[in-house]
Parts: structure tokens; sequence; C-alpha cells
């Protein structure tokens, strides 16, 4: 497969999923979850002398979180999705 295949297929790909509000709803909860855990963080470390590294375990643990349990649902919807509208490949 050339790289101009390539590159029609990820166009293709990026402009039908851009298309669905619920990639901007999902983006904004994320950041939302991600501002309020920042912000407890900084709450409970803000007494202690290692307040940069309380605060950054943290919130690299939440964001790993969020992305193993946010990855598979948004690939099983896209997968659904393509079965749905006959577009999936067999091959």
């Amino acid at each position: 497969m050339s790289a101009a295949n390539i590159g029609i297929i990820a166009r293709l790909e990026l402009t039908q999923r851009l298309r669905s509000v619920g990639w901007y709803v999902l983006l904004g909860v994320f950041a939302l979850v991600l501002l309020g855990v920042t912000g407890l963080a900084f709450a409970v470390y803000s007494w202690g002398d290692f307040v940069g590294a309380g605060v950054y375990s943290i919130v690299v643990n939440i964001v790993l979180l969020l992305v193993v349990l946010v990855s598979p649902t948004l690939s099983g919807n896209a997968i659904n999705g393509d079965r749905d509208a006959a577009t999936l490949a067999a091959r």
C-alpha cells in the first residue's frame, strides 16, 4: 500500500469520526476530570515539601487510568459504527 493510499484512508477516517459530537463531549469530560483531580491533588499536597512530585504522580496515574478506560470504548464504538454503516472491510 502506498503512502498516498494511507493518507486518503487516514483523512477519510478522521473526517468521519470528527463529525460526531461525542468526541467533543468526551474531550470536555476528560478535561474537567483532569482539572478536578489536579485541583484536589494541589489541595492535598499543599502542606508538604514535595508538592510537585505528589501532584505529578497523581495526575499521571489518573491520565493513564482514563486512557486505559476510554481507548477500548472508542475503538469498540468505531468498529460497531463501521459495521452498522456497512463500511467495515472484510479483508
